[in-house]
């Protein structure tokens, strides 16, 4: 697909499409036995600037743990971005080209070309001299009653005919060039998700965007959608730039297009297997208008006080959020699991020195693994709970006069003497590692569950998390 740089404004947006009935007579205006056919031609109208998503910037659902969220004030796409039409004014590369012109009460099918031609091998034509009032509307359909965006927008042609184009004008029949100018009746959103700390997880490709809280049918009388109707419907988004990795940060651009309407709006994102969530607080969305966010995500570890010997990380070695299960390791390995076994077999008490400590080796830094003591000092110094509405089940910690907590992730564990390949007891259950030992083939790990923690001897080769902390 051959893309244009330019500055994408949306808002108060009025495309004037140039439209050509094709046709011919003496007087350069098309007749046959029914009358003279109309044509139609135009030029864009200028652009204006979109809105801020919304001027209180993001928040985070009051439940949630994974992901932050903020506002960015301007949007523009350039190079690299996919566009589609009608949503960027270029008919050229569109996969459905059909529209309705409505004259005379009657609705004609007409196709458009990639300069904005429109033809049709049954047109219009004057049945008398006097002007006729014309409408007309993208994409096709027989009648306007109603109009829905799909709720599926990731693919273009879904993406394209989800934007309500429509246009009135009186024309003549001795125009050569009459001009429809039209508008945009629904909403567009763009999001820009930006993924920082890529270096610390495998993957950070971002996937998918849905969004959640809009009704996605609307009721249309004289042109514009007057309200919206049915239930809140989820909305999958087009991928208008595909994600990529510059600089540690990894973007991607979504947009979609809405019925305008007054709603609160749930942001789902998949960065390659970890969902981040947020909500857009309630606002109007207004026909003919953009508008622009941005999604910040950030799997940089955090280190949290709780004014104990040791911070501990706000999530696991290899985990996107805090509520990400992370990698899975053997005890004392510098690669995540893989069911072979490569466990260090030494018997010995891992350290930084030693070089089996992967969190100095992952996240570089004072970031270490803790020792049996560390992980007695903080059970017995914070208040637990259990929460429900997080992204993963898991244990929070917290302790009285510090305001932020540990959430611990029930991410179960790999068993290597009963298959190795299948993680039991997540849901229910944590298992981290401690830089104890037993002998060679026995390390000390931190088990926790629902109202109950315990230090066990487990053998090396079972695959655990690992939560870090620094001094």
């Amino acid at each position: 697909m051959n893309m244009k740089t330019k500055q994408f404004y949306f808002g108060m947006l009025m495309a004037v499409i140039a439209m050509t009935f094709a046709a011919c007579s003496s007087d350069d205006v098309a007749q046959n036995e029914q009358g003279m056919a109309l044509q139609f031609s135009g030029s864009y109208d200028a652009l204006v600037a979109p809105q801020d998503i919304d001027p209180w910037g993001y928040k985070l659902l009051e439940d949630s743990l994974d992901g932050t969220l903020s506002k960015v004030s301007k949007f523009m796409l350039d190079d690299e971005a996919k566009t589609r039409a009608p949503q960027d004014n270029t008919w050229a590369n569109m996969s459905d080209r059909n529209l309705s012109v409505m004259a005379s009460g009657k609705v004609y099918k007409y196709s458009v070309a990639a300069n904005g031609a429109i033809t049709s091998s049954t047109p219009y034509y004057f049945a008398t001299t006097s002007d006729v009032s014309v409408s007309a509307w993208y994409p096709y359909s027989a009648s306007l009653g109603s109009f829905s965006v799909q709720a599926n927008q990731s693919t273009a042609a879904n993406y394209e005919k989800s934007c309500l184009l429509y246009a009135t004008q009186t024309v003549n029949h001795s125009g050569s060039s009459n001009s429809l100018i039209f508008s945009h009746k629904t909403a567009k959103l763009i999001i820009t998700c930006n993924f920082t700390g890529s270096k610390y997880v495998v993957n950070s490709t971002i996937n998918s965007l849905k969004i959640d809280g809009a009704k996605i049918t609307g009721t249309v009388s004289n042109g514009s959608i007057t309200g919206a109707s049915g239930s809140a419907t989820q909305i999958t988004a087009f991928c208008s730039r595909a994600s990529s990795t510059s600089n540690d940060v990894t973007t991607a651009t979504f947009e979609c297009s809405i019925i305008p309407q007054t709603a609160t709006l749930t942001l789902s994102i998949d960065d390659g297997g970890v969902r981040y969530r947020g909500t857009i607080p309630s606002r109007a969305y207004v026909a003919n208008t953009i508008y622009t966010a941005t999604v910040n995500m950030d799997a940089t570890p955090k280190a949290i006080d709780l004014g104990l010997s040791v911070k501990w990380a706000d999530r696991n070695i290899g985990a996107r959020n805090r509520a990400d299960y992370g990698e899975y390791y053997q005890w004392g390995a510098t690669t995540e699991y893989a069911n072979i076994n490569q466990c260090w077999s030494a018997t010995e008490k891992i350290t930084v020195a030693s070089g089996h400590d992967i969190a100095r080796i992952k996240w570089g830094g004072k970031w270490r693994m803790p020792t049996k003591e560390e992980m007695y000092e903080l059970w017995s110094a914070v208040s637990r709970s259990y929460p429900n509405n997080y992204s993963r089940r898991g244990m929070l910690l917290t302790r009285a006069g510090y305001s932020e907590g540990i959430f611990i992730p029930f991410a179960g564990k790999y068993y290597f003497n009963r298959g190795g390949n299948e993680i039991l007891y997540s849901t229910s259950s944590a298992f981290l590692w401690s830089t104890s030992f037993d002998d060679d083939s026995i390390a000390r790990n931190w088990h926790l569950w629902e109202d109950g923690h315990r230090i066990d001897d487990v053998p090396k080769r079972d695959g655990a998390s690992v939560r870090a902390v620094c001094d």
